[in-house]
C-alpha cells in the first residue's frame, strides 16, 4: 500500500512525497519486489525534479542492491541522461566510468551501460561519440549474452558511421544468437551492405541471399535485391546481376532506382551489349541529375557506350549536354576535347 502512495505522488508530480514514502518500503521491506520498484521510484522522482547528483547516488545503489531486477534496462537511458546533465561533466564522465566498471562480476551490466550510453548519442545524431563508446567496448560484448537489441544497436551504430568490419562482426554475433529476433532483417541487411563495402562478394551474396529467403515479405526485400545484384556484379556475374537490377527499378524507390538503372546498365555494358545498357543510362541523366554523382557516371558511360556503337555524332551530343549540365565533373578534360570544345 505504501509503495502504491509512493506511485501516486510521483505520477501527479509531487516527487518529494514520492520519495519519503518509496523510502519506507525500501526501509522496511528491503529484500523485496516493491523495495526494488521503490527503490527505482527514488531514483526516478530526483531524475525528474532534476536533482541529478541525488538521482544518479540512487539509480547507483537501485543497481548495486537489485541487479537482477527487470526494471535495470527501463533505467539505463535515464541513467545516461543523469550523467550528461551533471554540470561538472568530468565527474559525470568519472561517475558513469565507475559505475560501469563496478560490475566486474556481471560484465553485461557494464556493457549494457555503455551501449545506453551510446544510444543516447545515437539519439542526438553524434555518431562519432556513440563509436567511441562501441569501440570502448571492443570484443567483450561477443563474450556475453545480451538483449537482442543491444547486439544489434553495437553493429547499427558501428554501420551507420562507416566501420563496416566492425558491424559485420556484430551483426554476425547477433543473427547466430537470435536469428528470428525483431532486428534479424535490419541485421541481415546492414551485414551484407557491410560486407559489400569490404568487398567481401561471397559473404555478402549468402547473407542478402538469408534475408531474401528467409524473409519473403520483408520492408527491406527492394534493398536486399539491390545488394544481392551488386554482390553478383562484383563476382563479374553480370548476366544474373541485370535481371536482379532490373528488379530492383521495379519495385524501388528514390537513390535506390538509380542505383539499380546505373547497375543494370554497367551489367549490359560490361557485357558488351551497348544497345541494351543506354536505356537505362540514359533514364538517369534525363530524370535523376538531383542525384550528381550517379547522374555524372551514367552521362559518361552512355557516350562510351555510343562510341562502342560507332554512333559518334550522339556521343558527342551526349558529352555536350553532360559538360552543360556537369561542366566541373571529374572527366571534364577528357569529355571536353572528345565533345569539340
Amino acid at each position: 500500500a505504501v509503495y502504491w502512495i509512493a506511485w501516486n505522488a510521483h505520477e501527479k508530480g509531487e516527487y518529494e512525497p514520492a520519495v519519503t514514502e518509496a523510502g519506507k518500503v525500501v526501509a522496511d521491506f528491503p529484500d523485496t519486489e516493491s523495495a526494488a520498484k521503490s527503490q527505482r521510484l527514488i531514483a526516478s522522482s530526483l531524475y525528474k525534479s532534476e536533482k541529478y547528483p541525488r538521482a544518479f547516488e540512487e539509480y547507483k545503489n537501485f543497481i548495486k542492491n537489485y541487479p537482477a531486477s527487470e526494471l535495470i534496462d527501463q533505467s539505463m537511458n535515464e541513467i545516461v541522461e543523469v550523467c550528461i546533465r551533471f554540470e561538472d561533466q568530468q565527474r559525470a564522465d568519472d561517475e558513469f566510468e565507475q559505475l560501469a566498471a563496478a560490475y566486474a562480476g556481471r560484465p553485461e551490466l557494464g556493457v549494457r551501460l555503455r551501449l545506453a550510453q551510446a544510444k543516447f548519442f545515437t539519439d542526438k545524431k553524434e555518431l562519432a561519440r556513440a563509436y567511441t563508446i562501441v569501440e570502448g567496448i571492443g570484443d567483450s560484448i561477443l563474450e556475453i549474452t545480451l538483449a537482442s537489441n543491444y547486439h544489434y544497436l553495437a553493429g547499427d551504430i558501428a554501420f551507420r558511421t562507416g566501420h563496416y568490419r566492425a558491424a559485420s562482426k556484430y551483426l554476425r554475433n547477433m543473427l547466430d544468437l537470435y536469428p528470428q529476433a525483431l532486428e534479424a532483417e535490419k541485421a541481415l541487411l546492414f551485414q551484407g551492405q557491410s560486407y559489400l563495402k569490404l568487398e567481401d562478394y561471397d559473404r555478402a551474396q549468402k547473407t542478402l541471399e538469408s534475408l531474401i529467403v528467409g524473409f519473403p515479405i520483408s520492408p527491406f526485400l527492394s534493398q536486399a535485391n539491390l545488394g544481392l545484384a551488386q554482390a553478383l556484379y562484383g563476382r563479374k556475374n553480370y548476366k544474373d546481376a541485370a535481371g536482379l537490377f532490373r528488379k530492383a527499378v521495379k519495385t524501388g524507390r528514390g537513390r535506390l532506382v538509380v542505383d539499380a538503372l546505373l547497375g543494370a546498365g554497367n551489367c549490359y555494358y560490361e557485357q558488351k551489349q551497348y544497345e541494351l545498357a543506354l536505356p537505362f543510362l540514359l533514364r538517369i541523366t534525363i530524370l535523376y541529375k538531383k542525384f550528381k554523382d550517379k547522374a555524372i557516371e551514367a552521362y559518361y558511360k552512355s557516350g562510351k557506350a555510343y562510341e562502342k556503337l560507332n554512333q559518334l555524332d550522339k556521343a558527342k551530343e551526349n558529352y555536350q549536354k553532360m559538360l552543360k549540365d556537369f561542366p566541373d565533373n571529374p572527366y571534364a578534360e577528357e569529355v571536353r576535347q572528345k565533345a569539340g570544345l
